[in-house]
């Protein structure tokens, strides 16, 4: 058996309030090769971080970006 281990990656958005984590949370709930994620809209950056064993950070920026918000990879 394989131990994969989920890359954690840290994303900045413009996500501002909790209808808009609501929104969000609909796509990536939904999205099987997300293993968790989490929003901290307290923040200054309103980061949001995900886990996954097989997205790539482009790919969890296409679907917040396909909601209409802004995501960009922080190192």
């Amino acid at each position: 058996m394989d131990n994969l281990i989920a890359e954690f990656m840290v994303f900045k958005t413009n996500i501002k309030n909790e209808i808009d984590r609501l929104n969000l949370m609909f796509s990536l709930d939904s999205d099987p090769e997300i293993d968790t994620w989490s929003l901290d809209i307290e923040d200054v950056d309103h980061v949001l971080r995900v886990a996954s064993i097989s997205k790539t950070p482009n790919e969890v920026q296409s679907i917040v970006k396909k909601l209409g918000y802004e995501c960009a990879e922080l190192d």
